[in-house]
């Protein structure tokens, strides 16, 4: 198996700090897009959340339980409203 690293050299905190909110502000965007061209829905299910918000389902589940984003249960089915998904969205931009 290959290992790809990646090493910085040179580099003072506060380009690299630059860098790095440049690739989050458009990794924000990027999905906020996505959201804003998905159909007008008042709950998400857990797979449609992690695609809109670009996180894995053991993020949203770490999240859950942090209390980032609460879920709704209904049955045995776990969503999320589209307002907490939304406003998660607003305050990473």
């Amino acid at each position: 198996m290959e290992k790809n690293f990646i090493q910085i050299t040179q580099v003072s905190i506060e380009d690299f700090m630059k860098m790095m909110e440049e690739k989050i502000c458009h990794a924000v965007t990027n999905a906020s897009a996505k959201f804003s061209n998905q159909e007008k829905k008042e709950v998400y299910s857990r797979e449609e959340t992690s695609k809109l918000l670009n996180v894995s389902l053991a993020t949203l589940y770490n999240w859950a339980r942090d209390g980032v984003l609460t879920p709704k249960k209904i049955g045995k089915r776990v969503y999320y409203l589209a307002s907490e998904v939304q406003a998660k969205l607003e305050i990473t931009s």
